[in-house]
């Protein structure tokens, strides 16, 4: 963060709005923005300890994933209303 103690979210929400985006719009921005960066974060860290992975724990990557992205997803809605 430039300024220590900013959220990557808070900050482009707050930016959004400055620069005259709704609330709304922000939000959805800042969410949308997060997911190539969560994936780079992710297949970064998987690279990183590739060594202690299996093909069989995949199944459970996946889950974890859809879940994950769900659960976000939902409550970056119920905090909009």
């Amino acid at each position: 963060a430039l300024i220590p103690g900013t959220s990557r979210s808070g900050a482009t929400i707050i930016g959004g709005m400055w620069f005259g985006l709704s609330r709304q719009t922000a939000t959805d921005f800042s969410f949308y923005l997060a997911i190539p960066t969560l994936i780079g974060a992710g297949v970064y860290s998987l690279y990183k300890e590739r060594a202690l992975l299996a093909w069989s724990d995949a199944p459970w990557f996946a889950v974890g994933t859809v879940v994950a992205f769900g659960s976000a997803w939902l409550v970056v809605k119920w905090l909009l209303r």
